[in-house]
């Protein structure tokens, strides 16, 4: 597989680095967001960098928590990438917008895969365990 295919939604653009940041830089900055395939650091221009999750749902709570953070002193911008540029020009493949192909086509299976993804980083361990202790209040009829 090559470092430009990724599934929809799973690839992170990362960009505003420093000269010197490394792979190693760049994975220990993302490692609580879940399972990461690969990692690409620019060096010819330097400056930016793709990651790729496993999950896109870890690829959208990274750019959420990390958009805006500090990586080796600088402020760095993260966001899902969309592929290359349209119109046949580069560009660094960012965009806005995490509403993309998340629950317009929801089926059973996409359900049930995002469920058991809500549990594949520590990271959304306590959101879910908040929110399954909300759920079971009392007043709440369970239905299996």
């Amino acid at each position: 597989m090559s470092r430009d295919y990724a599934p929809p939604g799973c690839k992170v653009y990362i960009g505003g680095l420093d000269r010197n940041t490394t792979k190693a830089d760049v994975e220990h900055f993302f490692r609580d967001f879940g399972k990461i395939s690969s990692i690409w650091v620019a060096r010819n221009p330097p400056g930016f960098g793709f990651v790729t999750f496993e999950d896109p749902y870890d690829a959208k709570d990274a750019c959420k928590e990390l958009d805006r953070a500090d990586l080796n002193g600088n402020r760095v911008t993260v966001e899902v990438s969309h592929g290359r540029g349209r119109g046949g020009g580069g560009g660094r493949g960012g965009g806005g917008g995490f509403g993309r192909g998340y629950g317009s086509h929801t089926t059973a299976t996409a359900t049930t895969a995002a469920t058991a993804s809500v549990l594949s980083t520590p990271h959304r361990l306590q959101l879910h365990f908040f929110c399954t202790a909300a759920s079971s209040s009392p007043s709440r009829p369970h239905h299996p």
